[in-house]
């Protein structure tokens, strides 16, 4: 009778055992967008329930913009691993009336990548500043609130973004 009920408590624990390295491994796979929220519900200290409303991919890594239930925005960068699977690199997240910014190396370049989901906007300029000289300002259609990547010119450099909305109105 002992023995059976050994081999029952073994085969219970085995069983939740590899349910639990199951539904981890499931989770750290970013092969879905659901799978990719979750990896920034975990990952996110600030922000709950975390919906993924653009992605964009760059070289085979996904870039992804993300709202969550209490007014968060996030930028996150998610990298090929293999298989159609992705982990997360880096993500960014703060108030969704402000701009968000961030920035990876992905074969060797540097992108920057911007978003805005704070307000419906029209267009948004870009200026890189390198050194004491400005370069030329770039402008975006930004009607689809899409994710801007934007590959930098330098190593060094300072970034403006100002968005503006139908009116002319902007948002810095």
């Amino acid at each position: 009778m002992k023995k059976k009920r050994l081999g029952i408590a073994v085969a219970v624990l085995a069983g939740i055992l590899l349910l639990g390295v199951s539904v981890f491994s499931s989770a750290s796979q970013a092969d879905t967008a659901e799978r990719r929220e979750q990896i920034l519900r975990e990952a996110i200290s600030t922000g709950s329930d975390w919906t993924i409303v653009k992605e964009t991919e760059l070289d085979g890594y996904l870039i992804s913009g993300a709202y969550s239930t209490d007014n968060q925005s996030a930028l996150a960068i998610f990298e090929p691993v293999g298989n159609g699977n992705y982990k997360l690199m880096t993500a960014t997240n703060q108030n969704r009336e402000e701009i968000l910014i961030d920035g990876a190396r992905i074969h060797d370049k540097w992108y920057d990548f911007i978003w805005f989901d704070g307000a419906e906007t029209e267009y948004a300029e870009i200026t890189y500043t390198i050194g004491e000289s400005e370069s030329d300002t770039r402008r975006y259609d930004t009607r689809d609130m899409e994710i801007l990547c934007c590959e930098s010119p330098e190593t060094e450099y300072t970034l403006q973004v100002v968005y503006y909305d139908r009116d002319g109105n902007p948002y810095q």
